[in-house]
């Protein structure tokens, strides 16, 4: 299992080279790659290894340390890749070339991906099967090829309400400040701003329960 962080900049090393950086999880476990490998996997994330492997973090681009950040995940073959907002503080047109690159590698290496992320059109877009939480808890487990028609939790439909053309409804909403995760309501988490919420959801928390294939939804009322 290997990791693709948030910040691509932060996440490397700034005092070690691209070349270094990308043999760090091999040479950790005793076996350091050559340089031939390392220059393999930088072509394969769209590196041209002559111009970056010599490098350090503060000379690349966002775009750019974040395919290094791929490139070191990826050198140690791992069977799942985790990726916690990897586009995320990447402008528009780079977050689509590394949502390209993460597609291409998960079906060229055929490992799974677990894709972290608060924009549903790049979570549907990439995922087979969207996971909603709300405060730690599972709200809902949907399709993505369903999700907008599909969806029933009441958190679910307001998150696609906010994304523009995602859903030609509109959800309301009881209150619009979310309780501290520190301190969550009881029952139902999200019942302090459900529109649907009645006394069960204040003193009995939703379990988890099958609608349809492939669909799981955690809601009393939905």
């Amino acid at each position: 299992m290997q990791m693709i962080l948030q910040n691509p900049v932060a996440a490397l090393n700034p005092r070690r080279r691209v070349r270094d950086l990308v043999a760090e999880g091999p040479t950790i476990r005793g076996a350091r790659p050559s340089a031939e490998r390392v220059d393999e996997i930088l072509r394969a994330v769209g590196l041209d290894p002559a111009t970056v492997r010599d490098r350090r973090p503060h000379e690349l681009s966002g775009g750019q340390c974040q395919r290094v950040c791929i490139a070191r995940a990826l050198m140690t073959d791992p069977d799942v890749l985790i990726c916690d907002e990897p586009v995320s503080s990447l402008d528009v047109s780079v977050q689509a070339q590394i949502l390209n690159l993460l597609e291409r590698t998960r079906a060229e290496r055929r490992l799974s991906m677990i894709f972290i992320a608060h924009d549903l059109a790049v979570v549907k877009n990439i995922s087979d099967r969207v996971l909603v939480m709300y405060l730690g808890k599972i709200c809902e487990v949907v399709p993505s090829s369903s999700l907008a028609g599909a969806a029933l939790h009441p958190y679910t439909r307001l998150l696609l309400d906010s994304v523009p053309e995602a859903s030609g409804t509109t959800a309301a909403v009881a209150s619009t400040d979310p309780p501290s995760p520190l301190d969550p309501p009881s029952g139902c988490r999200f019942r302090t701003r459900c529109p649907l919420a009645t006394d069960r959801c204040a003193t009995e928390e939703p379990e988890l329960r099958e609608h349809a294939d492939g669909h799981h939804i955690a809601c009393h009322h939905a």
